[in-house]
């Protein structure tokens, strides 16, 4: 027979590996998030589309897009398929930047994925 102690050792620990014990609820996990173009390190210019895919186990609420730590215009998006156009004229040419999504879900965990590309404006 277990005793009182060793029945909250058990439920603790259930508890703790996200089991959800007691509440019915288990541990919601942070969005994944893949860019999807351009690719890690791509020479880009003018005008460069980015694309995301992002999986929630529950739901997204919204993705933004960044460049170097900034939000693009009209960078918050609510509804897939996550893509936005960013015109490289308004950061340095022949300079690396850093593209950055973030997704947030419901219960406002927040996963990203973040990539460098080269920015050489007259490229496509």
């Amino acid at each position: 027979m277990r005793t009182p102690a060793a029945l909250f050792l058990l439920a603790s620990g259930l508890a703790a590996a996200g089991c959800g014990v007691g509440s019915g609820t288990s541990i919601d996990a942070a969005p994944i998030v893949t860019i999807t173009a351009p690719v890690e390190g791509a020479t880009v210019g003018n005008n460069v589309n980015i694309a995301a895919t992002v999986f929630d186990d529950f739901r997204v609420d919204k993705v933004r897009f960044l460049i170097d730590g900034t939000q693009l215009p009209d960078g918050v998006q609510f509804d897939p398929p996550f893509s936005i156009n960013w015109n490289t004229q308004t950061v340095t040419d022949h300079a690396q930047h850093v593209i950055r999504v973030e997704a947030t879900d419901n219960a406002g965990n927040i996963g990203f994925k973040q990539i460098t590309v080269l920015v050489v404006r007259g490229t496509q």
